[in-house]
């Protein structure tokens, strides 16, 4: 890692603003990725309609005959920075969403855009006005027959014989029983594993990517876990086959779409800042990757280390964060397992980004150096609160050991022993010195 241009604080909630409102930038076009993917989506639909590559062509195309001046561009605008099209303006009376699906043979566009498996991205507690029946019948489009517990009395009442489909459970032959009140043999169906009756690839489409969401859900809902289980590797195959055809940033966010509101609700969820600097460094190392091939770069023209403002610099930021997330992304939500609260493990919980902060200063010392990157360095390595671990006879301390490789992991980093007057117990005082030694 050498000098380079401070990076500006990421978060994927913060309003990324890129052209004005008036021109079609609208309010709260980057709180939310989902927001972006269906653009991406409906942008995707169009240029396959229309028969065109890439934005740039529809843009030219004559689609847009009939657009107002300001409108210049628009397709490139959602194609870079995922802007709403149902916000984003075509003429004076219409969005771009309008425009284009009023045109011959774009119906499809505006029910894309309008389908309801992205209002359960963006809300946990939806629910199919159709409910079980939903599920029911997507899962029959892919070959699947799901069964309700009543379809076992059903076939009781029928008195169906389908051995491959049902078979008889019975009382002992000893067992005392009401023959008005229940019967001395009863059907219980016969069920495979989810995965192994159906091709997933069958259900990467928005039904079915909707249908296998609620259905996940609802099992972990009611605790059904073994069916969650089952239903969750069936949703991840589907989700990559239908994300297969994208790149770069696109994929990127729906890689961290699929893991925390598909497989998880932590939308919450924010990567690390040693993640944030790796996804950094991809991503420059790909511009340069490309710049070698004398590729076009479409409008993101400018080396992200000297996009320093501007909406180009916000756009090279999005994008690392996107990146940085889908990375992390095998970390989300996940715990290693639970312990008795202790004074020792609740320090240990309450003082993680205090600990993540020192062995980050830590770390930037012994790679860059000090002096290296003044502007990083006023917020990297400013004076950090020592930490002041709780020790006695069963809970010792231990200067870390590390191996020559990963030695740079607590260069400059310093240890000692005392008492603190304020708690009147004895702790390890551990702070990150400005010199490496």
């Amino acid at each position: 890692m050498g000098a380079h241009t401070p990076r500006q604080p990421l978060n994927h909630e913060m309003e990324l603003r890129s052209i004005s409102r008036r021109h079609g930038r609208p309010v709260g076009t980057f709180a939310d990725p989902v927001t972006r993917l269906r653009a991406w989506h409906w942008l995707a639909r169009v240029k396959a309609i229309a028969g065109v590559a890439d934005a740039a062509a529809l843009d030219k195309h004559r689609l847009t005959h009939g657009m107002d001046m300001a409108a210049t561009h628009r397709f490139q605008s959602i194609e870079d920075d995922g802007f709403d099209p149902g916000r984003v303006i075509a003429t004076q009376k219409e969005s771009m969403l309008d425009y284009v699906a009023r045109k011959r043979g774009y119906q499809q566009t505006r029910k894309d855009y309008e389908h309801p498996f992205w209002r359960a991205l963006q809300d946990r507690q939806w629910g199919h006005p159709k409910g079980t029946r939903f599920i029911t019948e997507e899962l029959q489009k892919a070959g699947v027959a799901a069964l309700e517990p009543k379809d076992a009395d059903r076939a009781d009442d029928l008195g169906l014989d389908w051995p491959d489909l049902f078979k008889q459970e019975c009382l002992p032959p000893d067992a005392s029983f009401d023959p008005l009140e229940s019967y001395p043999c009863w059907s219980v169906p016969i069920v495979r594993p989810l995965d192994s009756l159906v091709d997933a690839t069958r259900l990467a489409t928005l039904d079915g990517l909707l249908a296998l969401v609620l259905l996940y859900r609802r099992s972990l809902d009611t605790v059904a876990l073994e069916q969650a289980r089952d239903c969750r590797d069936v949703l991840k195959r589907a989700a990559e086959a239908f994300v297969s055809d994208w790149k770069d940033e696109p994929l990127d966010t729906w890689r961290y779409v699929i893991e925390t509101r598909m497989l998880a609700w932590t939308p919450e969820f924010q990567p690390s800042a040693e993640d944030i600097r790796q996804a950094e460094q991809e991503i420059r190392q790909r511009f340069d990757e490309v710049a070698g091939t004398g590729k076009k770069r479409g409008r993101s023209k400018l080396h992200p280390a000297k996009a320093t403002s501007g909406k180009i610099a916000r756009r090279w930021r999005r994008r690392t964060l996107m990146r940085a997330c889908a990375n992390e992304r095998r970390q989300v939500n996940l715990l290693a397992g639970f312990q008795l609260l202790t004074p020792f493990n609740d320090w240990l919980i309450s003082n993680r980004s205090l600990i993540d902060a020192h062995v980050d200063k830590a770390l930037y010392l012994q790679v860059v150096g000090k002096g290296a990157d003044p502007e990083t360095e006023a917020e990297l390595l400013k004076d950090l609160r020592p930490l002041e671990i709780p020790v006695d006879d069963r809970h010792r301390f231990n200067r870390p050991y590390v191996t020559p490789y990963d030695e740079y992991r607590f260069g400059g980093v310093c240890f000692r022993l005392d008492t603190n007057p304020a708690k009147k117990r004895l702790v390890a005082r551990f702070s990150t010195d400005t010199e490496i030694r």
